[in-house]
């Protein structure tokens, strides 16, 4: 819901009196922030009130140190004095941000790869609302989530991140927390901002240019703002290109290992770790069922028969889980793992404001944003999830030795392991387009009452591209070969005596790197495509203020109501449908729900004395009604009491839900892989492990308690301090039934079996669809303190820590077995969540005339890298934490009435500290966790701001 901050009142004046002896104002009714944090000049930390509002979903959220519910709030100086160009690289260096999708996280993703997704608490975007000027924005896709990079951020003044349950207010999705990215609504004049960074390897270029304009009508009543901007970030495309991606860390299976209890890590996080099962020209490990008098051989680049040196630590079995080993002829197969998605990102927006009358105002938006990135995502390799090769014994392109002991010993095929480097990587193309449309009227009446209506449109149109990508029927029509009996050709099998089994089949050598003819790559080849289409509709209204007088202040009063429709659809190609591509097989989806809210809030002020004791209370209450599932009522109640003007208690407890989005309901399919043991066929195995959704889906349900302090002593006027404890509970939580409890059900019981597909006796597939079942919760703390002293050098200083600590990051997928991923900071946690248990960001800024300097230190803590784990289980299972300092200065020249050319420049890890070794436990392994620490390193970026 949306609303109206009052203009100047008889309740404005009322709160400046009030704000004279209590430093919280009401939880109700509560001014601007009372300190701008990390502000650059003195005067801003002694600001107490520009504009009072009523604390609501029809308003705007509020400084941290005034709100029941713990805030943090960002102010545009704060993201230029960083010299950050994309907000949401700020926002996730705030502790309470665990877990967000990145250009460098979705390297391995066919369809948000290059996103920037927000993630409070490490709840998944899906639990944490994005609003843009309060309002709700168009989704990225059928999830509900929205990626940042087509939001435009040229006219961005502030961002208010409120952490904890906030459906009453917000509506659902507000489970963790709500991100309201604050407009400039009123800018006047022209501002530039022009900027190029590198990394100090001599990549990760960022190319950025902003601009934006606002002007006003003679008389006042009319105002426009427009802006946009453009970022080019070229990203890095090979792990190799880094001197800690070339020591190649990996996860491998200890041979030397006896079983249980014998002091004898059954893995090990070691060095040099390469592929184990498959080389770029062909490998015929023993470990795959090849005859004794075959294996252990592989194919040099011309064909060459070559034995093949098995190193250290070697795959210890078929289609084993971990399919590495350390050193010998192992194919590096983690030197070309991106590190950071390349993008690009455009967005336009323009804000437009009439006065029709004294107290009625209509305005407008429009906005248009695209994002498209291009990736490397991996090799099509054949050695486990699909399989190996299976080379049939009179394949004619088979080299003569291997023929002739073949022959000799009555070996009926090969079986080879490849890495198909020569196949050239799948490349993941996505792009997203999203355009919004808003119109409303807002005003006020009766001196202490506004209001305001609103509708908006808004669609999201996408593409995901897979280039390069196999069509499997296709690859194994071409790499069964013959000679044709009648004109002596090498064909393909089905196609023998003019026969058209496989039409256009070209015959296809894997022997040896770079075998393949052109024209066989391009036959079995094809591009994956995944089109769709995103469209949401609101229309919403509210009011909000004084409802009557209590002896501590006005009783205040929000409702409303809102409509909305959510709509999606998924068009693929006719060979994804059929599961045909070695990876990304969607099939079509269509879904769409309405849903209709109403709200109420009230504020009312219960306490105030002459000594600054002071007591408010809020509560909030809404009903949503979803076409999908239901009626569902969501509440809050918070308070703030102070017993004195320095201290304030506050604490808010409230039931908050998130429905599940179209994607839940409707999809069909997504396709995943997991390490699983295999019952049937024995070992482990990485399996496929496609997941649908469900019609039958009904809205999670949260409980979220916040309890916390802020101390502003009068002894010292330029500290503030607060600190806050929290827990949410997650009840019937959307998620799938865990494979590996299929698998072992269906094995032990014969119970889920539709679910599990077998190939030859052994696991293949295994099916997950969602349900409510899961429980996630989530504790901690979250500590801030803001220091500015009145003068440094005779300049402006502030200081300003972000701390949090997690106890609790637990999930239960089957409602049974829960598994806590706070302090387990591998990329293969548990709950899909790597969680430090410590994270904090202190950051200083000191202005002196035209110069102002920058430094921030920011630590993320080690932990586990797996949970649960014993020597018996991993030879090291403690990942180091680690620190990152970053810099950055910038001075101002004045030109002309009112222009201003400010240079800034800045150095982001100044000591190019390299990522802790947390390894992906993946085929294409990473050396690190990717999802928490940097990757990129030493980053140097410099440019021009101009304003008039």
């Amino acid at each position: 819901m949306t609303g109206k901050a009052f203009r100047p009142t008889r309740l404005a004046q009322f709160l400046r009196e009030q704000a004279s002896s209590a430093t919280v104002v009401s939880a109700a009714v509560v001014g601007s922030a009372l300190m701008a944090a990390n502000s650059f000049a003195q005067e801003e930390r002694n600001m107490m009130l520009e504009e009072v509002i009523v604390t609501s979903a029809a308003t705007r959220l509020q400084s941290g140190f005034e709100s029941p519910k713990p805030v943090t709030t960002v102010s545009r100086e704060q993201l230029d004095a960083r010299g950050l160009v994309n907000v949401a690289d700020f926002l996730n260096e705030i502790p309470s941000f665990t877990g967000s999708a990145t250009p460098a996280s979705t390297t391995l993703s066919s369809s948000l790869n290059g996103a920037n997704l927000l993630d409070l608490r490490g709840l998944g975007p899906n639990r944490t609302l994005v609003l843009v000027d309060r309002r709700r924005f168009t989704p990225t896709n059928d999830t509900g989530v929205v990626n940042l990079n087509v939001i435009p951020q040229a006219l961005i003044k502030n961002v208010e991140v409120v952490t904890g349950g906030a459906s009453a207010q917000w509506g659902s999705d507000a489970v963790a927390g709500v991100v309201n990215l604050q407009l400039d609504r009123n800018f006047e004049g022209v501002k530039v901002d022009t900027r190029y960074g590198q990394a100090g390897e001599g990549d990760a270029e960022t190319d950025f240019l902003s601009l934006a304009f606002g002007v006003a009508s003679e008389d006042g009543r009319s105002h426009l703002v427009v802006g946009g901007d453009m970022e080019d970030h070229a990203g890095v495309m090979d792990q190799s290109d880094r001197d800690w991606g070339r020591e190649r860390w990996g996860v491998v299976g200890n041979p030397l290992d006896t079983g249980p209890n014998d002091g004898i890590p059954a893995r090990l996080i070691t060095r040099n770790v390469v592929l184990g099962l498959g080389t770029a020209g062909g490998y015929l490990p023993l470990a795959l069922g090849n005859h004794p008098a075959v294996a252990q051989t592989q194919f040099g680049p011309n064909g060459e028969w070559l034995p093949y040196d098995i190193g250290e630590f070697p795959a210890p079995g078929a289609f084993a889980a971990l399919p590495f080993q350390v050193g010998g002829d192992g194919d590096p197969f983690g030197d070309p793992a991106s590190l950071s998605a390349p993008y690009d990102r455009k967005s336009l927006m323009a804000i437009g404001s009439h006065d029709l009358t004294e107290n009625i105002t209509v305005f407008a938006e429009a906005s248009w944003g695209k994002s498209n990135s291009r990736n490397d995502t991996v090799l099509p390799w054949s050695l486990i999830g699909g399989g190996p090769d299976v080379i049939a014994a009179d394949n004619p392109f088979i080299p003569e030795p291997v023929q002739q002991v073949m022959a000799e010993n009555s070996i009926p095929q090969l079986i080879m392991g490849r890495s198909n480097r020569d196949h050239g990587p799948i490349i993941s193309d996505t792009s997203n387009e999203t355009t919004r449309f808003l119109v409303g009227l807002e005003g006020e009446f009766r001196e202490h009452w506004s209001w305001e209506v609103s509708a908006a449109t808004g669609k999201t149109e996408a593409r995901a591209l897979q280039f390069n990508n196999v069509i499997t029927a296709n690859r194994n029509a071409a790499i069964d070969a013959v000679r044709d009996p009648a004109t002596g050709e090498i064909v393909c099998r089905a196609n023998v005596g003019g026969a058209n089994g496989a039409p256009g089949c070209v015959p296809m050598n894997l022997f040896g790197d770079g075998a393949p003819s052109q024209e066989a790559l391009d036959y079995i080849h094809g591009t994956a495509t995944l089109h769709w289409d995103v469209r949401q509709k609101v229309v919403a209204g509210s009011m909000s203020g004084e409802l009557m007088e209590l002896p501590a202040g006005p009783l205040a009063l929000a409702f409303g109501a809102e409509y909305r429709e959510e709509s999606s659809s998924t068009i693929s190609d006719k060979t994804a449908e059929e599961g045909g591509y070695f990876i990304t097989n969607v099939v079509p989806l269509e879904g769409e729900y309405d849903v209709s809210e109403v709200f109420l809030e009230l504020g009312a002020p219960l306490l105030a004395t002459g000594n600054g004791m002071r007591l408010d209370v809020n509560a909030a209450a809404r009903y949503t009604d979803y076409s999908t599932s239901g009626g569902e009522n969501t509440w809050q109640f918070g308070a703030t009491f102070s017993p004195y003007s320095d201290l304030t208690f506050r604490g808010t407890v409230s039931r908050d839900i998130r429905a599940p989005n179209i994607g839940e309901l409707f999809q069909s399919s997504r396709l995943f892989f997991q390490n699983l043991t295999d019952p049937f066929g024995g070992g482990s195995k990485l399996i496929q492990v496609p997941e649908g959704g469900n019609t039958e889906l009904t809205p999670e349900q949260s409980d979220t308690v916040t309890f916390g302090a802020v101390y502003q002593p009068a002894w010292l006027q330029e500290l503030s301090l607060s600190a806050d404890w929290y827990k949410i509970e997650i009840d019937d939580a959307i998620g799938a039934l865990p494979a590996q409890t299929i698998v072992d059900t269906c094995f032990e019981t014969g119970a889920l079996c539709e679910l599990v597909t077998l190939q030859d006796g052994e696991l293949f597939r295994v099916q997950e669809n969602l349900v409510n079942i899961a429980q996630r919760n989530v504790e901690g703390v979250d500590l801030e303190a803001v220091y500015t002293p009145p003068d440094v050098l005779g300049g402006a200083v502030s200081i300003r820590w972000l701390a949090s600590y997690v106890k609790e990051q637990s999930f239960s997928p089957d409602g049974v077995n829960v598994e806590d991923d706070a302090g387990v900071v591998g990329p293969d946690a548990a709950g899909r969540v790597p969680t430090p248990k410590w994270r904090w960001n202190l950051s200083g800024n000191y202005q002196r005339g035209p110069l102002g300097l920058t430094a921030q230190l920011r630590y993320v803590g080690g932990g586990d890298f797996l949970a649960n784990q014993t020597i018996e289980d991993i030879n090291d299972n403690d990942v180091d934490d680690v620190y990152y300092v970053n810099l950055s200065a910038r001075y101002d020249v004045p030109f002309g009435e009112d222009g201003n050319v400010q240079v800034y420049a800045g150095v982001n890890n100044v000591f190019d500290e390299d990522p802790p070794v947390a390894p992906l436990d993946f085929v294409n392994n990473l050396g690190t966790n990717n999802i928490l620490y940097d990757v990129i390193g030493r980053y140097f970026f410099g440019g021009v701001r101009l304003r008039f």
